[in-house]
């Protein structure tokens, strides 16, 4: 499976922009997983930027993407449950697992039309770079479930 964590914008903290790459590296043991930070446009507000951003990486990428978006309204999972969602993601005939990490406003009503999943990590909020930190993690731990690696204790 290939899989890649989109973020917006340069990390401001570095511990976090390390433990994605950590992360991000341990699942690479088990599928072919990247983290791509994409640089908003200048000169217009942060939520559009955002929006255009993500926009403009997608058209490059296909049609055969599974997008899910990061969204405090979406869907929560246990990590039992979003490690079988990641094997019927798998199972599906997509090129790529793509989520995306939005910033403060969240994504554009038309972004969330062309996901096939939002996902919410918790009812809380997080800093986007906290949220790509724990979107990382539950990626690589759902990887573990699937390939049967003692990494989750349950």
């Amino acid at each position: 499976m290939n899989i890649c964590l989109v973020t917006i914008g340069k990390f401001k903290s570095s511990a976090c922009a390390e433990l994605v790459q950590n992360y991000v590296k341990l699942a690479s043991r088990f599928a072919d997983m990247r983290h791509v930070q994409l640089s908003p446009p200048k000169n217009i507000p942060e939520h559009d930027a955002q929006n255009q951003a993500l926009l403009k990486w997608l058209e490059r990428q296909g049609t055969r993407i599974f997008l899910t978006l990061l969204d405090e309204r979406g869907k929560s999972f246990e990590s039992v449950a979003f490690s079988k969602k990641a094997q019927a993601i798998q199972d599906g005939s997509h090129s790529e697992w793509v989520i995306a990490v939005g910033g403060a406003h969240g994504y554009s009503d038309e972004l969330k039309g062309r996901a096939q999943l939002l996902w919410s990590l918790s009812p809380l909020t997080f800093p986007h770079e906290m949220a790509a930190t724990v979107a990382a993690e539950q990626i690589y731990r759902a990887l573990t479930l699937m390939h049967r690696h003692p990494y989750h204790n349950s």
